[in-house]
């Protein structure tokens, strides 16, 4: 299809294949911003999905054995699972992996490929659109089915653990309780940085999306045991997503479900030369904003190139001097005296 040296040949066979791999990459939904195709895998997914599906259709089962065979012979396409294993726990669970031996682990054939491929690209799916239920969008062939229902289940495990063992998780946990002074209810907190909590946000958004496929996948197969452990993860990321929408960013007074909050009047700070790229790859949070600044609740703090960052695009005041807080989370330092959380926030943009 492409010579070794010189420009690219066209063929019918190539022809064939761009065309199957761009109507297979119409069902994605449309990303709101360019990030999710300069993420590593993301066109490999696609394409390798896009032309394995047909493949699997029409090969028989001499032909799929003899593939299966080729993909043992190399062991950089093993694919590794119950990855989560090494996250401590608290205690045990009705959703871990059944114990076995390290060799266990290692597993091979077309079938792992395409659910390892079929899961991440869900999970872009998540980060980068807001479509209801993105693991169903590319739904698993028949074929790979229970390779993909481990891989899903061993992603919801790892997220979810992942989160629950954070420090910084933690951290944004201990403001359930801590009420906002007038001033942080304005401007925001001074200690947090926005950038960083919309980030963890996005994590328990994603945490979230993986538990519920697996909810959603195994009905009629989990045990009542496990469907009430499900229940009660998607209850605690729902807690720590409220947290940090509510008493960390200060968007607004209460998120249930996704549903839209109360009053507010923090600000909404953007990225210097963007259309909201800070908050356009999350969903909820973006939607959230909208539904803020359509009812005069919030503001777009304007930062521009050469525009003081103090100043609004509504003409409302700059925000008194930052007094010392507690502290951030862990690795991360603390707003300047001084500055507004939307400084900092610029600030760590301009270092991404």
């Amino acid at each position: 299809m492409e010579r070794a040296v010189g420009s690219y040949k066209l063929t019918t066979t190539t022809t064939a294949v761009y065309t199957q791999l761009h109507q297979w990459e119409g069902r994605l939904p449309k990303s709101y911003t360019n990030d999710a195709r300069r993420l590593v895998g993301y066109y490999e997914y696609v394409r390798s999905l896009a032309m394995l599906e047909p493949l699997v259709n029409r090969a028989s089962p001499a032909e799929l054995k003899l593939i299966d065979e080729l993909i043992a012979a190399r062991p950089e396409l093993t694919i590794y699972i119950n990855l989560s294993r090494r996250i401590p726990k608290q205690r045990p669970s009705t959703l871990d992996a059944p114990a076995a031996d390290e060799q266990d682990f290692a597993r091979t054939g077309l079938a792992w490929m395409m659910a390892l491929a079929r899961v991440e690209l869900g999970a872009i799916v998540v980060g980068f659109t807001d479509r209801p239920e993105p693991f169903a969008t590319l739904p698993p062939t028949r074929f790979e089915l229970p390779a993909y229902k481990e891989l899903l289940l061993d992603g919801a495990r790892m997220h979810y653990l992942a989160l629950a063992n954070d420090p910084a998780a933690q951290f944004y946990a201990s403001y359930r309780n801590r009420p906002f002074t007038l001033t942080e209810r304005e401007f925001g907190r001074p200690e947090v940085q926005e950038s960083h909590a919309i980030a963890y946000s996005r994590r328990v958004a994603l945490a979230k999306e993986f538990v519920q496929a697996v909810q959603t996948l195994g009905k009629g197969q989990l045990t009542p045991a496990q469907t009430a452990e499900l229940a009660d993860w998607i209850k605690s990321l729902d807690e720590l997503q409220e947290v940090l929408y509510v008493k960390v960013l200060g968007l607004g007074n209460s998120y249930v479900g996704g549903q839209e909050t109360k009053t507010t009047t923090h600000v909404v700070t953007q990225k210097a030369s963007s259309r909201g790229e800070i908050l356009a790859p999350c969903a909820w949070v973006r939607d959230l904003a909208k539904y803020e600044l359509a009812r005069g609740r919030a503001r777009i703090r304007d930062i521009t190139p050469g525009t003081p960052a103090n100043s609004t695009s509504s003409g409302a005041k700059s925000p008194p001097a930052a007094k010392s807080g507690p502290a951030g989370p862990p690795g991360k330092s603390p707003a300047p005296a001084g500055k507004s959380p939307a400084s900092a926030a610029k600030a760590a943009a301009g270092k991404g």
